[in-house]
This record gives C-alpha cells, sequence and structure tokens, in this order.
C-alpha cells in the first residue's frame, strides 16, 4: 500500500456493543450526522503521548460539535472489521477526549480492542442506520497526526505536531509546550509589614558568636518590659531532632533589668556557653528565648555561622535573620549582608546574597536554578536547604541525614534493590496521600531569563493546598527577600487547589516562567556562514555545509554539519540538533517567528557573522577575508587519515573471538562491542563493583568485504 492509501473511522449509533460480551446499547435517536467529530488521529505513535500505563499508542481525539452535552456510550466506533462502544462518559459541547486503539481493553473503557493501521484501512459508523462522521485518514509516518484545522472543519492534513486533548488551531504550527496553564488568574498578595511576625514584646535582635562575643534582645512594644520574666538558652541541634525546651540547652543569664521602648540590650556570651556549638560538626544551633512557663517567645536556628560576622535583624522590614559584616550591640542593626560563607551540603537559612548560588550549583539548566527543600513537619517545621550536586533526591537526604541510615550502593544490585524500594515507600506516603506526612518536599527554582523566583511541588504531588500555603510561608520565613517568592502549581491538580487559596498567598501561573519567552540560548559560540532558511520538511534534500548558517521552521532530528543553526521552534537540552551542535562546537539557539524577526529576515542570503550568547545573539554582515579566517581555524592540518581496510575475509565472524584488532575486518561499531565480551568486574570509586557488561549470546558480524562488493555491483 502507499502512503496515501485511506483509513475511514466512523461513529456508529449501534443497538449493541461488541467489545467482547456488553449489554444492549441505547440509541441516541436525536443524534445528527456531525454531531460527534472525529478531530485528529495518530497511528504511528512513538512518544507524542502516553496512556495511564505509560504506553504509546494509536490513538484519536472526538469533539461534541453539536450544542447539547452527548452521552458517548450511546455510540460505537468502527474500523470495518471490528467495533466497540465509546466509554460510559459524557462530553459537554465543545468537549473533547482520547480513544486508545491499542487491542487492550483491560486497560480501561477508553482503550479499544482493536488498532489502527499506519498504513491505513477502511472503517464504517453507523447509527441507527445513520452515519454521524465519516473520516479518510492516510497513512502516517512516525508521530504523524492527521487532524482538522481548525477544530470541527473539513480542512484535513499531515501535521507534524500533535494536539492531544488540546485544540488544532487555526492551521498546522508548532503548539504550546503541554501543561501550561494559560487561562489561570490569581488575586495581588500583601505581604505583611513582618515575615514572620515578630515576638512580643521581646525579640532576639542580633546573635555574635563565632567567637563568642555577644546575644542582643529587642523590646518591640511602647513599654517598658523586665527580662525578669524571660529565659534564654543556646542549643546544638541536628536534622531530625526537635528544637530544645527549656531547661535543655546552654542557659545565659539576662538579668533583671528593664528595657525601654524599642531599647536594645547586648549580653555577653562566653567561650564556655558556646563550646557545644563548637562541638557540632556544622555549628548548627538554636537560640531561643522563653517566658518563665516554657513557652517560646523567639527562636532563630542556625548553621554554618561565619566567623567575625552577626546573625541580625536588620532595623529595616521585614527584619529576618540574616548574616551581617558589622556586629552593632546596644544599637541598632545597620546590616551590610555578607556576599557569601563557606556552606556545607545543606543550611537552615538561605542568609547570604550566594547562599542560594552555591546550593543550587549542580542543579541549574540552560535556563534555571533550582535548590530543594525539606520541611520536617514533625519536628517544628524545620527546614533544610540542599546543595543539588549532593542531594539531587530529597529522600536520599531524609534516609541519610534526618533517619540517620547508612548510604546505600546503587552499583551494587542488592543494594540498589534496598534502595528503589525504600524510595517508592517514600514516595507514596510523603507524595501520593494528603495527610500524615512527615515532609513538605519541594523546590525553590530561579528562573533566569524571566527573574521569577517560584516554589515548586513535584508534579503529581498531592499536597494539600492548606500544606501548600503552610509550606510557602514556613520556606520564606529563610529566605532573604520573601516577596520575591510566589508558588507556581504544576499540574491540573495543582491548579486546581491553587484556586481555593487564592488570595492567600502570591501564585504564579504555571506557563508564567515561559510565556514571554522568544529565545533560548543553546550552544553558545561564533558562526559564519551565508544565512540560509530551510523549511524542516526540505531539510533531507537540501545540500547544506559548513558554510551555511540554517534557519528552519522546526527541530529536526538530524542535521548535517552547518555553521550554526536557528530553529523557530524550541528545543529541549538533549534534543539531538543540540547534542551535534555542542559537539561540533557550533552555536545553536531558537527563536519564535525567526523568519518574519528582521535581525533575521534582513540578512537572510548573506554572509554574516552569528554570535549566540546566554543574554541574547547578534547577527551582523561579515567580509570574506574574516569569514575564511575562521573556516580555516577548523581546518585539519597534517595528511589525511585513512581507516584500516581488510577485504580479504568473507566468513562471518564469531564476535566472541573478535576484538579491537578486528576492526579493519568488520567495522568499528561489531569490533566493540566485541571487546565487550572481554570486560571484567572491576572496583572503581564510585561503585564497590561493576556487573559485567550484558552481551549477545552467539553474535557475529558480517565482515565489511561483502558491503564493498554489494556497493561495487549496485
Amino acid at each position: 500500500m502507499n502512503r496515501f492509501t485511506s483509513l475511514v473511522v466512523l461513529l456508529v449509533l449501534a443497538g449493541c456493543r461488541s467489545r467482547g460480551s456488553y449489554p444492549e446499547q441505547s440509541c441516541d435517536s436525536e443524534a445528527q450526522p456531525g454531531d460527534l467529530l472525529l478531530n485528529e488521529f495518530v497511528s504511528n505513535n512513538e512518544g507524542v503521548w502516553v496512556d495511564q500505563t505509560g504506553e504509546t499508542d494509536d490513538w484519536l481525539e472526538i469533539v461534541n460539535a453539536s450544542s447539547r452535552t452527548i452521552s458517548l456510550s450511546d455510540f460505537t466506533l468502527s474500523d470495518g472489521k471490528n467495533k466497540a462502544g465509546l466509554p460510559e462518559r459524557t462530553l459537554t459541547p465543545g468537549g473533547r477526549t482520547l480513544i486508545w486503539l491499542d487491542d487492550e481493553p483491560e486497560e480501561g473503557d477508553d482503550h479499544m480492542p482493536f488498532k489502527l493501521s499506519s498504513d491505513g484501512e477502511t472503517v464504517s459508523i453507523l447509527s441507527c442506520g445513520a452515519t454521524i462522521d465519516e473520516v479518510d485518514v492516510p497513512a502516517l509516518s512516525e508521530n504523524e497526526a492527521y487532524a482538522r484545522h481548525p477544530d470541527g472543519e473539513s480542512n484535513w492534513g499531515i501535521c507534524r505536531y500533535t494536539t492531544p486533548t488540546a485544540g488544532n488551531g487555526d492551521r498546522c504550527e508548532t503548539p504550546e509546550p503541554y501543561g501550561l496553564v494559560t487561562g489561570a488568574e490569581y488575586q495581588d498578595f500583601d505581604w505583611p509589614e513582618a515575615h514572620p511576625e515578630l515576638g512580643a514584646p521581646l525579640v532576639i535582635s542580633e546573635l555574635a558568636l563565632r567567637p563568642a562575643d555577644f546575644i542582643e534582645l529587642q523590646n518591640t512594644s511602647n513599654e517598658p518590659v523586665s527580662l525578669a520574666g524571660y529565659r534564654f538558652e543556646l542549643g546544638a541541634i541536628a536534622p531530625g531532632q526537635a528544637f530544645p525546651q527549656l531547661g535543655k540547652g546552654q542557659p545565659i543569664s539576662l538579668g533583671e533589668s528593664e528595657l525601654a521602648p524599642l531599647e536594645h540590650l547586648a549580653l555577653a556570651v562566653t567561650d564556655e556557653q558556646t563550646q557545644v556549638l563548637e562541638d557540632s560538626p556544622e555549628f548548627e544551633g538554636v537560640a531561643t528565648l522563653f517566658n518563665d512557663a516554657g513557652e517560646v517567645i523567639d527562636r532563630i536556628d542556625f548553621m554554618s555561622f561565619p566567623a567575625s560576622s552577626s546573625l541580625a535583624r536588620p532595623n529595616v522590614a521585614p527584619e529576618r535573620p540574616m548574616f551581617c559584616e558589622e556586629q552593632t550591640p546596644d544599637a541598632p542593626n545597620d546590616c551590610t549582608i555578607l556576599a557569601s560563607r563557606p556552606l556545607g551540603d545543606r543550611v537552615r537559612g538561605l542568609r547570604t546574597l550566594g547562599d542560594f548560588a552555591m546550593l543550587a550549583e549542580g542543579g541549574s539548566t540552560l535556563q534555571a536554578s533550582a535548590v530543594k527543600f525539606v520541611v520536617d513537619v514533625e519536628q517544628d517545621r524545620a527546614v533544610h536547604f540542599l546543595s543539588s550536586a549532593r542531594w539531587p533526591l530529597h529522600y536520599t537526604f531524609v534516609r541519610e541525614v534526618i533517619e540517620g541510615q547508612d548510604p546505600l550502593d546503587r552499583c551494587i544490585p542488592a543494594e540498589n534493590a534496598i534502595f528503589y524500594d525504600g524510595w517508592r515507600r517514600f514516595s507514596q506516603e510523603e507524595y501520593f496521600v494528603t495527610t500524615g506526612r512527615h515532609y513538605f518536599l519541594g523546590t525553590l527554582v530561579h528562573h533566569g531569563a524571566t527573574g521569577h523566583h517560584t516554589i515548586e511541588h513535584a508534579q503529581g504531588d498531592v499536597i494539600l493546598a492548606a500544606d501548600i500555603r503552610d509550606s510557602f510561608f514556613t520556606v520564606t520565613e529563610r529566605v532573604l527577600d520573601p516577596t520575591e517568592w510566589a508558588f507556581r502549581p504544576q499540574d491540573a491538580a495543582q491548579v486546581e487547589k491553587a484556586e481555593t487559596i487564592n488570595g492567600q498567598l502570591p501564585i504564579l501561573p504555571t506557563n508564567a516562567p515561559f510565556a514571554d519567552l522568544t529565545y533560548q540560548p543553546l550552544t553558545h559560540g561564533v558562526g559564519y556562514g551565508i544565512l540560509t532558511f530551510v523549511p524542516a520538511m526540505e531539510l533531507h534534500s537540501t545540500a547544506l555545509g559548513s558554510q551555511v548558517l540554517l534557519v528552519t521552521d522546526d527541530v529536526p532530528n538530524d542535521i548535517p554539519l552547518v555553521g550554526g543553526l536557528i530553529t523557530e521552534a524550541f528545543q529541549t537540552p538533549l534534543a539531538h540538533v543540540n547534542v551535534l551542535s555542542q559537539s561540533r562546537g557550533t552555536p545553536n539557539m531558537a527563536l519564535r517567528g525567526a523568519l518574519l524577526d528582521e535581525r533575521i529576515s534582513e540578512h537572510l542570503g548573506q554572509l554574516v557573522k552569528l554570535e549566540v550568547r546566554a543574554d541574547g545573539f547578534s547577527i551582523e554582515p561579515a567580509d570574506r577575508d574574516e569569514a575564511s579566517a575562521f573556516w580555516e581555524g577548523f581546518t585539519p592540518s597534517g595528511p589525511k587519515q585513512v581507516p584500516r581496510l581488510d577485504a580479504s575475509v568473507t566468513e562471518l565472524v564469531d564476535l566472541e573471538d573478535a576484538t579491537l584488532d578486528a576492526l579493519p575486518i568488520i567495522g568499528a561499531k561489531a569490533a566493540q562491542l566485541a571487546e565487550l565480551y572481554r570486560v571484567e568486574p572491576h572496583t572503581s570509586a564510585t561503585c564497590a563493583q561493576i556487573i559485567p557488561f550484558r552481551v549477545p549470546m552467539g553474535a557475529f558480524a558480517v565482515p565489511v568485504a561483502h558491503y564493498l562488493r554489494h556497493y561495487e555491483e549496485s
């Protein structure tokens, strides 16, 4: 069959189902042709959409084009040889649903007991003797869609882009990324003047503990306050431990003096009183102000305390503790925030200008940097900000640091199995249930391209709306400027929860960090060449080369060597063309509407210099001499290298008997595979043992002599 062999799909109102044994099906006598429309087909799905089980099966989309709510259970779908009732669900006017054609009805009532052929087949649909819809679908290549543009119209066509569960658009074009909510609007949030709210009438104003020097209290009220009814203690603490109660820490006498309104009072601290902190591996501790009843009036936890600095509440709102260059005993805290401090693999608060960046190292992508956090719900909601390089998983930190379990070597199968078993249990308890959680788990993300700062919970996390709010304010008590941050929902369920707490915290729409982006730098660098536009569909038949700067309307799967690449569609960091660009050292970028952008269009067909940078790009005319000098810099010098070739061997080669030395006989890939048969287990710095490579039994190679003969004779 050729590419345009047709597939006819129809919707039928039928008297009974034929998906195995089904009860008789009612007939919708009101149904008219065109009420339900087949809107989009994918018959060669290799990853554009996955079903509930994670499989990439054939699918089609149905749209209710009528003005009434329709029950799908009154309809039957057929491909001519098979037919099956549609699932028992309703579609409101304009509603749409996906039906999987995978011959796996046991996976759900939206899975049909037959498949679609990518080569085409004939299908008819009847309903009480009437045809509801009928569509001829041509043969489709991998990941292509056959769709109406726009929805419900008769203008069908093959499109490289698919839009399952979303509108098809007026024409075949790059869709918005899936999962981005575009219509959500959230109320402005007015931050309180102080966050957290300061205790009354006393607060801990400043700590100078390394070396031991003083602690300072401030009367925040408008009345004199006697210190006789208060107690102050320093205590060491570790992850997983509750904050100490009154009498469990190192006391520091406050005396019985009286503080005037807004007065600061510094009290001396000795080396003996801070020794318990010096004995802590990270100088990890907590300063607590109690009343006589043991109630906490104010508390500051800390770790990685930089020498000769102070941890102080600046004398301007919002007065959260931060590390300051100056020490100001008995006076308001005029704080110059420290630029950075020595850090380990975690902190209890972002207290210097450089804390976030240092923790984010190893957790940054092209346009975002991230720091994970853990809120220990059961231990006074203690917060831990994690180094992305050291703790890429929340679970590993909780397991090893909070729970104190021994690290597991995931290169050893038995230990890896223990790890995954624990990880699964942890995920079930901490992501997929709404109550009884031990931890709130999330990520602080700085979106560099737009400047947004967001607090996010993982996609699929079913955290309650109230816990989203609780977690947000708990975490932002420990950052430098909470007003920079907003909660950003990650999936449809979190969007629904965000609506219920709208106005109770700052919320950013899911697509906000990306909605206004037009430029995406991927591989930075400089290139020279003729700026040339070639549609992606024509790349396979177009001569390119290292002296061409290619502009194209899509992200091709592969390209030959070019001097640089500009795609109108955004790429993923691991897109094949980006990996190629990085390997080749050629600049690569994406620019929405590039062909219509004057910075591009006015130079098409000209010799130009392209520079791709993180903060933008530039294209400017170039002369032949500078371009030639640039190209010559990439030209290899010395004699040409000619691959070794041995055409004397014609019999099949058993790979278990071959080595890399057989490369001239069987080629590089086959020789490399043969060499793997010789790899033995060995120890390394990262794994206690490397398991031997799995290699196929009885593998053999066809000598290159046969390929040469084939080429010569053909």
